[in-house]
């Protein structure tokens, strides 16, 4: 069944702070194109570049003359204000809505309008959707709500309404680990996350900036300032626990509201090259989880039951679902978002090259911000040191997304039957490029 994948994945999420930089959105659009197959319609904020797409159709086994892509621009702030033209010229693509599917990033309303109009998607997704239902479970305060509500494991803390809450907070919170996080309430990637300590300053895993605890009150006022705005004016502050394990999960539920196991993850993070860097780098994502057993069979059974709460409310699509295993062995759930997450394409990589069970005899791992020769000799170095993905023997590198031009680095999907082979293959990738 062919589909349309709406990348609306927009700039607030890929971009980050800095809305100057187009070298994340790049990134993330390229490595949202592996959902692409036969016959689909892709919608993105950015033209893609024809030896790219190439090389995707390549890989996965489609006729890249099947796939049509349609680039708007105004995608960048999340909205898809399409004109009659744009309706009628899609439609005529989609004769027969009884055959295609949807698949954007985000459910919208602008998205559920469109479908509407193309007569696409689930009455229950759409009317969902059409009153921003999804924003329920994208928002930090809402996910502790309904966690809550469901005896799921949360870190110790509260939500916050005003600067005075949030000094309360504060001094309620914090001696029960000696650190804090505070969470900006809609926010992705931990940009929007400041942790307060009473310990040493250092870079913290899901913060983007460590400081030593001051006075309760002046310092309220001023995390308050930095971290609400007219769409988020409420905040989550939570005990910050050492960590062993960092991992995610992801459900889609389709349009007969059943949530589908896709597959788990490990996040990993390292210490920047850079000094004055204050928080710590995202390097990668390993799929599956390295998640002691006991503690991964028990976080699937909360997280199914988050899962299977979300989908009686009205929740269509892909789900994420964060978690952590604390030093004491302690389980806690961290937020979810209601939406494609940094796994999907792997997930959706493993399947098409390895098969639906692929984690039971390979491990993907997303390896982020190599360096990035120009792509045509970066292809060259992959085969000159027999790195490059070979579908006999089901492991090498597949470059997943890339920006030469701006960044000059490159995400890389290394693929191998053991959790060793991939980081021998990782070490050996990283030596044939520098």
């Amino acid at each position: 069944m062919p589909k349309i994948v709406i990348m609306n994945q927009g700039t607030g999420h890929a971009r980050g702070y800095d809305p100057s930089r187009s070298e994340p959105l790049r990134k993330s659009v390229g490595r949202c194109m592996w959902f692409a197959d036969q016959g689909d319609i892709i919608i993105s904020p950015i033209p893609i570049e024809p030896d790219f797409l190439n090389s995707v159709a390549d890989i996965l086994g489609f006729d890249v003359n099947s796939v049509s892509v349609i680039v708007m621009d105004h995608l960048r702030a999340e909205g898809l204000l399409l004109s009659e033209d744009d309706i009628q010229s899609i439609k005529e693509m989609v004769l027969d809505p009884g055959l295609w599917s949807i698949m954007p990033c985000f459910w919208t309303p602008d998205v559920a309008q469109f479908a509407l109009q193309l007569g696409l998607g689930n009455s229950v997704t759409l009317a969902f959707a059409a009153q921003r239902g999804p924003d329920l479970f994208n928002r930090k305060q809402h996910f502790r709500q309904f966690a809550a509500g469901a005896s799921v494991p949360i870190p110790e803390g509260s939500i916050v309404h005003s600067v005075a809450d949030l000094a309360r907070a504060i001094e309620r919170h914090l001696p029960r680990t000696g650190t804090i996080i505070v969470k900006k309430d809609d926010s992705a990637g931990g940009l929007g996350n400041i942790t307060i300590t009473n310990g040493s300053v250092k870079a913290l895993p899901g913060s983007r900036d460590t400081r030593k605890i001051g006075d309760a009150l002046a310092q309220a006022a001023s995390l308050w300032d930095e971290l609400t705005d007219s769409d988020s004016l409420s905040l989550v502050v939570e005990a910050y626990y050492d960590i062993s394990h960092s991992f995610y999960f992801e459900y889609f539920i389709g349009d007969d509201g059943v949530p589908l196991y896709l597959h788990s993850g490990d996040i990993r993070l390292q210490n920047s090259d850079d000094a004055n860097e204050t928080e710590l780098v995202w390097i990668g994502l390993d799929t599956p989880t390295s998640t002691p057993h006991s503690s991964l069979a028990n976080a699937l059974s909360f997280s199914y039951r988050l899962v299977e709460l979300m989908a009686r409310i009205g929740c269509r699509g892909h789900i994420n679902i964060d978690a952590i295993v604390t030093i004491e062995g302690e389980l806690m759930f961290n937020e979810s978002n209601l939406r494609w997450g940094g796994g999907t394409s792997l997930h959706t990589i493993g399947q098409t090259l390895l098969g639906t069970n692929f984690a039971d005899e390979h491990m993907l791992s997303l390896v982020r911000g190599m360096k990035c020769p120009p792509r045509a000799e970066t292809v060259r170095v992959l085969h000159e040191h027999a790195l490059q993905f070979s579908a006999d023997s089901q492991e090498g590198v597949i470059i997943l997304a890339s920006d030469e031009h701006e960044a000059g680095t490159m995400e890389c999907l290394v693929i191998g039957r053991s959790r060793q082979r991939v980081r021998e293959l990782e070490v050996s990738l990283r030596g044939a490029l520098d």
